[in-house]
C-alpha cells in the first residue's frame, strides 16, 4: 500500500469515526453546470438534444464557517480543498446535471484533518422562455442534494435536500447578465447559539465576452435563512470575479477568486478556484460545408453550394442534355432566347446545340426568336439521361416577298436572282416566295452586273416588294474581294477626333456590306481600326476601337449576321508609314477588312 493511499484511508476513517462537528454544509459554493460566461450563476439557454459537456474544477476556501460569540470569533471549519466534478447532458429541450464534490483536504479544530466526499447534487433545468426571442429568457430548475458527505467537518447535511430557483437573463450585445433566485430546503440544525434551517438565495452575475475566446464575469451570491429566530444565522454573501479562455476548440481554462462579504456560516474570507471544462461545438459542422450536423441530411458529405437545395448539406445529382431548337427545315433557329424554370431558372441567349447541366427534375421551358411562333413545353429531366438532345421544332412566322431586277434604263435584267439571309436563289420575276417575318439580308445578283444588298423586313402575314437597279460591272467599283480581305479604294472618313462615320462614307460602307452579304462562305470579317501616332497612345488605342465599333455596327444595319464581324483596335501600333509628315498621319488613319476563316 503506497504512502499516499494509507494517509487518505486514515483520514477517511478518522472522520467516519468522529461526529462532534454540526452537521450542515456550510460549503455553499457549487460551479455552473452549464453556464458558458460564469462561473457560479446559470443562464437560461438550451444546448441540443445529445449535448454533452464535463468540468473539473480544483478549488481552495478559507475558514468557511465562523461562529461568533460576542466580540469572538471561533472557527469552526479552517481549510477546505476540494474538486469538483460536474457534468450536463441535454435530452428533449431538458438539461441533466450532476456534481460530485470531493474533498482533498479539510481542516477544522473540532476534527482531525480529513478527505472524503461531499454531498452529491442531481439538477434538472427547462427552459419556459427564450431568450434569442423574447426581452428575457426564463427557466426553471431543480436540485436534489444527496446526504453522501464523509467528512465529519460541517460540511455534509445529515439527510437528503433540495432546491428550487428560478432563472430570467438576457443578453446586452457582448454582456450577458443572469439572475438566480430561489429556495433550498435542509435539514434542521442547531449549533451553538444559530440554527441551520430551509434558506432562500440569490445568485447574479454577468460575463463579458471581450474576444471570440476570451472573457471576464463579475457575480454576487448570497443566502439567508427563511426564518430568522431568536439566534439568526446571517446572511451569506460572497463577491466573485473570473474568467475564461478558449484552449481549443473543445477545452476551456476557468479561474476566479472570492471575498467573503461578512462572517455569517458559510462565508469563507476567501476562494481561489480553477478548471477545465469539455464543451464540444453545440453545433459541429463535419463535412465544412456551412451546413451544421444537426440540419445536415448528409454531415459527412460536402454541399457542392450550387444555389440549389444548398439547405440540406447534401451534393446534388446533376445531368446534361442538349438543348435543340429548330426552324420548318430543321435548321437550327438563330438568335433565339430560352428560359428553362422549374428546380432552377436558366437563361440561355442561344439554345442552338446548348449544353446545359441541370439538377433532375421538371422544368417549363419557353424561347422566343424573331420570325417565329413562341415556343413553351414542360420538360422532366432524369440523371440517366445524361447527354440527351432535346430538339423541338418551332413554328416560323411567314410573310411574302417579290422581287424584281431592272438595269439603269428600267429593263428587265434576264438571269437575275436574290437570296434571303443566304437562302437559295430564286429569280427576280416578280414571283411571291413565303419567307420567315424579320428582317432579311437580301442580294440581288446577276451575269454582268454588280451585286446589290440591302436590308429588308417582312411583316408577318404581310407582302413585301422590292424592285432593284442593277449596274453594270463596268461601273467602276470601290471595293475588291481578295483571298484574305476587303480591299477599299478610299478612307473611312470621321469627325475629328470623334467615332461619328462621316456621310460621304456610306457609299462605300454600302459596297462593303453588298460584298460580304454576296459571299456568305466567308465565316467572320475583322473590322480594324488604326489612328497615326499624334497624342497619348492609351487614347488612340481607345479611339481606333470606337470607330471599328461604329463601322461594325454601321455593316450590321445593312442585314449583316453580327457573328460575322469582329471589332478590332490597334491604335498607332501598326503603322502603313512612318514619318512625321500630314501624308505619314494621314495613311496610318484608315479601317481595313480582313477574313477570318
Amino acid at each position: 500500500m503506497t504512502p499516499v493511499v494509507a494517509t487518505w484511508l486514515a483520514l477517511i476513517s478518522g472522520a467516519l469515526a468522529q461526529d462532534t462537528a454540526p452537521q450542515m454544509n456550510t460549503q455553499l459554493f457549487r460551479p455552473a453546470l452549464s453556464s458558458t460566461d460564469t462561473l457560479w450563476t446559470e443562464g437560461t439557454a438550451t444546448a441540443p438534444d445529445g449535448y454533452a459537456t464535463g468540468r473539473a474544477f480544483i478549488h481552495y476556501a478559507n475558514r468557511p464557517f465562523r461562529l461568533r460569540t460576542g466580540d469572538s470569533t471561533e472557527v469552526v471549519v479552517q481549510d477546505v480543498a476540494e474538486l469538483d466534478l460536474a457534468g450536463a447532458y441535454s435530452f428533449k429541450g431538458l438539461r441533466l446535471g450532476a456534481h460530485v464534490p470531493i474533498y482533498a483536504w479539510t481542516s477544522s479544530p473540532m476534527t482531525q484533518d480529513q478527505a472524503g466526499l461531499g454531498d452529491i447534487m442531481l439538477d434538472l433545468q427547462g427552459r419556459i422562455v427564450d431568450g434569442t426571442e423574447a426581452p428575457v429568457g426564463v427557466a426553471l430548475a431543480g436540485r436534489l442534494i444527496l446526504p453522501t458527505a464523509s467528512v465529519a467537518a460541517a460540511l455534509g447535511a445529515r439527510s437528503t435536500g433540495w432546491e428550487l430557483a428560478a432563472i430570467v437573463d438576457r443578453q446586452f450585445g457582448d454582456v450577458h447578465v443572469a439572475t438566480n433566485v430561489g429556495t433550498r430546503g435542509v435539514p434542521r440544525e442547531t449549533f451553538e447559539h444559530i440554527t441551520w434551517d430551509d434558506q432562500l438565495f440569490l445568485r447574479t452575475g454577468a460575463g463579458w465576452g471581450f474576444t471570440e475566446r476570451a472573457g471576464l464575469s463579475a457575480e454576487l451570491g448570497a443566502q439567508t435563512n427563511w426564518s430568522s429566530g431568536d439566534n439568526p444565522a446571517g446572511t451569506a454573501a460572497e463577491l466573485l470575479g473570473g474568467g475564461w479562455l478558449d484552449l481549443s476548440d473543445s477545452v476551456v481554462f476557468r479561474g476566479g477568486v472570492s471575498a467573503g462579504l461578512g462572517r455569517a456560516p458559510g462565508t469563507p474570507t476567501a476562494r481561489v478556484l480553477a478548471g477545465l471544462s469539455w464543451e464540444p461545438d453545440m453545433y459541429p459542422d463535419r463535412d465544412l460545408d456551412g451546413v451544421t450536423d444537426r440540419d445536415d441530411w448528409c454531415p459527412a458529405e460536402t454541399e457542392d453550394s450550387d444555389g440549389f437545395d444548398d439547405w440540406d448539406g447534401c451534393p446534388d445529382p446533376q445531368t446534361t442534355v442538349v438543348l435543340q431548337l429548330t426552324d420548318p427545315d430543321g435548321q437550327p433557329v438563330p438568335g433565339v432566347d430560352v428560359v428553362l424554370e422549374g428546380p432552377e431558372t436558366h437563361e440561355l441567349d442561344s439554345a442552338t446545340g446548348t449544353v446545359v447541366t441541370l439538377h433532375p427534375g421538371t422544368y417549363t421551358a419557353s424561347a422566343t426568336a424573331p420570325g417565329f411562333e413562341p415556343w413553351r413545353e414542360e420538360l422532366v429531366i432524369g440523371t440517366e439521361e445524361a447527354g440527351r438532345v432535346i430538339e423541338r421544332p418551332m413554328v416560323a412566322r411567314m410573310g411574302t416577298l417579290k422581287v424584281w431586277a431592272v438595269d439603269a434604263d428600267g429593263q428587265a435584267v434576264n438571269d437575275a436572282t436574290f437570296t434571303v439571309s443566304g437562302s437559295d436563289p430564286w429569280p427576280t420575276d416578280g414571283v411571291s416566295v413565303d419567307v420567315r417575318a424579320g428582317e432579311h439580308a437580301l442580294v440581288i445578283s446577276a451575269p454582268g452586273f454588280t451585286a446589290q444588298a440591302v436590308s429588308l423586313h417582312v411583316d408577318h402575314g404581310q407582302g413585301r416588294e422590292y424592285s432593284a437597279v442593277l449596274h453594270g460591272e463596268s461601273v467602276a467599283s470601290d471595293v475588291r474581294m481578295t483571298t484574305d480581305r476587303i480591299e477599299i479604294d478610299e478612307q473611312v472618313f470621321f469627325a475629328l477626333n470623334k467615332a461619328t462615320i462621316q456621310p460621304t462614307s456610306y457609299g462605300l460602307l454600302d459596297q462593303v456590306a453588298t460584298a460580304i452579304l454576296a459571299h456568305p462562305e466567308v465565316s467572320r470579317v475583322r473590322i480594324e481600326g488604326h489612328t497615326d501616332d499624334q497624342g497619348p497612345s492609351r487614347y488612340n488605342e481607345k479611339l481606333s476601337q470606337q470607330r471599328a465599333d461604329a463601322v461594325r455596327t454601321y455593316l450590321m444595319s445593312k442585314g449583316i449576321d453580327p457573328s460575322r464581324l469582329r471589332s478590332v483596335g490597334y491604335g498607332a501600333s501598326r503603322p502603313l508609314k512612318s514619318g512625321d509628315t500630314d501624308a505619314a498621319h494621314e495613311a496610318n488613319r484608315r479601317v481595313e477588312f480582313h477574313l477570318e476563316s
